[in-house]
C-alpha cells in the first residue's frame, strides 16, 4: 500500500508540473493573443493625435489629408465630473461620431447613444461596488455647461480604455471613476462648445504598422515615426497645436507590458517543478533499489547481466513519468486549465477575453522536457542497482552503526527525540536531497509571500504615509479663485499645486512635472517627499532644479548634477536634477514657480485638510476633480487584495510541492523502520512514543 502511494505521488507531482508548465506558458502567449484579438475586434487605432485646445471639427480633421489613411475620425475628449448616487465622481467622457476606429466593445445594451443618452464604460458600472443597471440616470458636470441629467443605455469597454484610471493615477480606479461614451455633438454641446468642436483624431493606417515598444532600446516603429511627424506637422499648419501618439503609447498598450513579468518567471517556476520532481523520483527509486536490493543480488546470481538490471531501472522513470504528463496534459487543455486562468487573471483587470487558444508546441516541450529530466534524475539510482553485487548483499548481517559524534550529542536528549535525530541523519544523501527539494517548493511559497509583502510596504507608503493631505483637487484656473477663497475659512492646512504631462525631449517617454509650494523631507508638507540622495531643490535657478523619481532614474540612467530636457507643448526645457527620491510615478518634483514659466498657468489644483464641520462639496462646481485619501487608500487595499488573489495560484503550487514532498518522505520512513518500529512496540513503547520518533524527523526537515 505504501507504496503504490510513494507511486502515486511521484506520479501526482510530475503532473502538477506539467499542468502548470502548460497553464502559465499558454497563459503568456494567450496575454498577447487576448490583446491582439480585442485591438481587432475594436479596430485600435494606429495613431491618436490630440490638440491642445478645443478646435473646429473641419480644421482639425484637415491634418488627415497629408497621410495616407484607411479612416480618420474625429472625436471629443473632455474632463469632468459624474453623480450615479450620492457623491460626484471624477470622470471622462468620450464624444464619438462613426466609432469605427476604437470602437466600442459591447458588455450590455446599445452602444450608439443619441441626445440624452449615455453608455458608461462596463469597469464601472459593473463594479461589485456600483452594480448600475440599464436605464439609470446619471449626472454630469463638463466644461462650463453645468449640470446635466442622462440616461444610462448601454455598458461597453474601450481598447483606449483597458487600464482603468485617472491619467495621473497608477491604481485603477473602477468604482471611483467615471469613464462614458455619448455623441460628440451632444458632449460639444453639453460642454459649452460649438457643436463642431473637436479635439482628438482616432487614425487607422493601411496594414498593421510596427509601433516602437517603450521596454526596448531598439526602434520598431521607424516609419511610424515619420508619419507621426507629417500629422503633427500638418496640425501645427492648420494652427490646431497638439501631439502624435501610437499604440506603443497608449494606456492599453502600456498595460500590456505587465504581462512580461510572469513571462519571464515562467521559465523559472516551470525548471524549480521540475527539478524537484526529479529530485523525488531520485529518492524514490534510491528506497525502492535499498527495498529490492535481495531481489537484484538474486537475479545476479543467476545470470542477468549490468546492462539488465540497469535498462530495468532506467524503464521506471519513463513508467512514473508518462502517466504523470498525461495526466498534466489533459489538466493543462481541460476547462480548469490554461484557458481558467487567463479568463481568471483578466477578470481583475476588466479586459473581455474573446478567445483562447492551445498550442502544441508549448505542450510538447513541456512534456518531452519533464520527461527527460524525470530520465535523468533516474540514471544514478539504476547505475547503483547495476552495480551491486550478491556477495554485498547477501552477506550483510546488521545495519550501519549510527555517527558517534551524532549520539554523543543526541544521549542527553529525551529518547523519543533523540532516536528521531538519529533515524533521520541515518541517510545523509536522501536526507540532503529531501531537503534541498523542500527548499525550493520554499523559494516558489516563500518567494511570492516575500514579494506581496515588499509590494505592500511600498505601495503603502507612498499611498498613505507620503501623503498628509485630506483631499486633493483639480480644477480649471477659473475655478482656483473661489476654491482659494473658500479655503481660508474651511481649511486647516492649504497649498496651491500646478501639474503638467511632458515628455523627455527627443523621446515619447511622458513624465510629469509637478509643482508644489512646499517640497520638504518633513511632515509639514502637504505631500513628504521621500528623498533618497541629493538636496532639495532651490526655487529661481538656472538651470531649473527638480528632484527625479528613482524609476525614472534607473530607467533612464540620470544622476545628481544631470540636466533633463523636457519638451512641452511643442517647446523645450531645461531641469537639473539635484535630488533623486521614491514615487510611485515618473515624475518631476519642482517648486510651483518654477513650473509656472513652463505651463504658462499658476496653478491647476490643490491639496487641503479641511476644519471640522467644512464641507468640500461646496466647491464641487469649482473643481474638475476631487480626491479623497481615504478613498484612494481604499482603492490601494483593493488592489493589493486582488494581486493576492492572483499570486494564490503560485502559493497553492508550492505548497502542493512542499506537502508531497513531505508525504513521500513519510512513507519511505514508514517503509524502512517497519521492523523497528515493530520491535519498539513489543519493547513496550507507545504509539505516542512512536509518533514523537516520526515528527520530530518531520520537524527537523521542515
Amino acid at each position: 500500500m505504501r507504496t503504490k502511494l510513494r507511486i502515486l505521488t511521484v506520479v501526482l507531482l510530475i503532473s502538477i508540473s506539467v499542468y502548470a508548465g502548460i497553464v502559465f506558458s499558454e497563459h503568456s502567449r494567450n496575454a498577447d493573443r487576448v490583446y491582439d484579438d480585442f485591438y481587432a475586434e475594436t479596430n485600435f487605432a494606429d495613431l491618436m493625435a490630440t490638440s491642445y485646445e478645443v478646435e473646429h471639427k473641419d480644421n482639425l480633421t484637415s491634418a488627415c489629408s497629408a497621410i495616407q489613411h484607411d479612416r480618420c475620425e474625429s472625436s471629443l475628449v473632455l474632463t469632468g465630473q459624474s453623480k450615479t448616487d450620492v457623491d460626484w465622481i471624477a470622470s471622462k467622457f468620450y464624444g464619438i461620431e462613426q466609432g469605427q476606429v476604437n470602437t466600442l466593445w459591447a458588455v450590455e445594451g446599445s452602444v450608439a447613444p443619441s441626445a440624452g443618452e449615455i453608455v458608461v464604460d462596463a469597469h464601472f458600472a459593473l463594479n461589485d461596488e456600483i452594480n448600475m443597471e440599464l436605464g439609470d440616470s446619471i449626472d454630469i458636470i463638463v466644461g462650463e455647461g453645468g449640470v446635466q441629467t442622462f440616461t444610462v443605455i448601454g455598458f461597453a469597454n474601450s481598447p483606449l480604455e483597458l487600464f482603468y484610471a485617472n491619467p495621473d493615477s497608477i491604481l485603477p480606479q473602477e468604482s471611483t471613476y467615471v469613464i462614458a461614451y455619448m455623441d460628440a455633438e451632444v458632449l460639444a454641446e453639453t460642454s459649452g462648445n460649438d457643436a463642431l468642436s473637436r479635439n482628438t483624431l482616432n487614425i487607422d493606417l493601411p496594414g498593421t504598422p510596427e509601433f516602437d515598444l517603450s521596454n526596448t532600446e531598439e526602434i520598431e516603429g521607424l516609419e511610424l515615426q515619420q508619419t507621426k511627424d507629417t500629422l503633427e506637422q500638418a496640425m501645427n499648419e492648420s494652427e490646431a497645436d497638439g501631439y502624435v501618439l501610437d499604440r506603443g503609447q497608449l494606456s492599453a498598450e502600456l498595460l500590456r507590458l505587465d504581462k512580461d513579468s510572469l513571462s519571464k518567471s515562467i521559465p523559472f517556476i516551470l525548471g524549480i517543478l521540475l527539478f524537484i520532481s526529479g529530485l523525488v523520483i531520485a529518492v524514490s527509486l534510491d528506497r525502492l533499489i535499498r527495498t529490492q536490493s535481495r531481489e537484484i543480488a538474486v537475479l545476479r546470481t543467476i545470470g542477468a547481466s549490468t546492462g539488465d538490471v540497469m535498462l530495468g531501472y532506467l524503464l521506471v522513470p519513463i513508467a512514473l513519468g508518462v502517466p504523470g504528463v498525461l495526466l498534466g496534459i489533459l489538466l493543462g487543455i481541460s476547462s480548469y486549465g490554461s484557458s481558467a486562468f487567463t479568463a481568471y487573471y483578466f477578470s481583475f483587470l476588466g479586459i473581455p477575453v474573446v478567445s483562447t487558444h492551445h498550442y502544441a508546441d508549448i505542450i510538447a516541450t513541456i512534456s518531452l522536457s519533464a520527461l527527460f529530466i524525470t530520465f535523468l534524475f533516474g540514471i544514478r539510482p539504476a547505475w547503483r542497482a547495476a552495480r551491486l553485487q550478491p556477495l554485498d548483499i547477501l552477506g550483510q548481517g546488521s545495519e550501519k552503526r549510527p555517527n558517534r559524534i551524532l549520539t554523543k550529542i543526541t544521549s542527553s536528549l529525551p529518547p523519543g527525540v533523540g532516536l528521531g535525530l538519529r533515524s533521520t541523519f541515518r541517510k545523509p544523501a536522501r536526507l540532503l536531497a529531501t531537503l534541498l527539494a523542500l527548499s525550493l517548493a520554499m523559494v516558489i511559497l516563500g518567494g511570492n509571500m516575500m514579494f506581496m509583502s515588499g509590494f505592500t510596504d511600498a505601495f503603502s507608503e507612498a499611498t498613505d504615509d507620503q501623503e498628509n493631505w485630506e483631499y486633493q483637487i483639480s480644477a480649471l484656473p477659473s475655478g482656483l479663485e473661489n476654491i482659494t477663497s473658500w479655503a481660508e475659512d474651511n481649511t486647516s492646512a492649504f497649498e496651491l499645486t500646478l501639474v503638467a504631462q511632458a515628455s523627455i525631449a527627443g523621446t515619447t517617454k511622458a513624465i510629469d512635472l509637478k509643482g508644489n509650494d512646499v517640497l520638504s523631507e518633513q511632515d509639514d508638507a502637504l505631500h513628504r517627499l521621500n528623498l533618497l540622495e541629493g538636496n532639495l531643490p532651490v526655487s529661481g535657478q538656472s538651470p531649473i532644479q527638480g528632484i527625479l523619481d528613482e524609476g525614472s532614474s534607473e530607467l533612464e540612467s540620470y544622476a545628481i548634477g544631470d540636466v533633463i530636457t523636457i519638451d512641452f507643448e511643442g517647446e523645450q526645457h531645461d531641469i537639473e536634477v539635484v535630488g533623486i527620491a521614491r514615487e510611485l510615478s515618473r515624475s518631476i518634483y519642482m517648486h510651483r514657480s518654477d513650473v509656472q514659466p513652463i505651463v504658462g498657468e499658476e496653478a491647476n489644483g490643490a491639496l487641503l485638510v479641511t476644519t471640522p464641520g467644512a464641507d468640500i462639496e461646496d466647491i464641487r462646481f469649482s473643481t474638475i476633480s476631487i480626491v479623497e485619501k481615504e478613498t484612494m487608500v481604499a482603492t490601494f487595499e483593493e488592489l493589493i487584495e486582488q494581486q493576492k488573489a492572483i499570486m494564490q495560484s503560485i502559493y497553492v503550487l508550492g505548497a502542493l510541492m512542499a506537502i508531497a514532498i513531505l508525504f513521500n518522505t513519510l512513507l519511505i520512513n514508514l517503509s524502512e523502520r517497519d521492523a523497528e518500529l515493530a520491535t519498539l512496540r513489543v519493547l513496550g513503547a507507545s504509539r505516542t512514543r512512536l509518533a514523537i520518533i516520526l515528527t520530530v524527523e518531520h520537524m527537523f526537515i521542515g
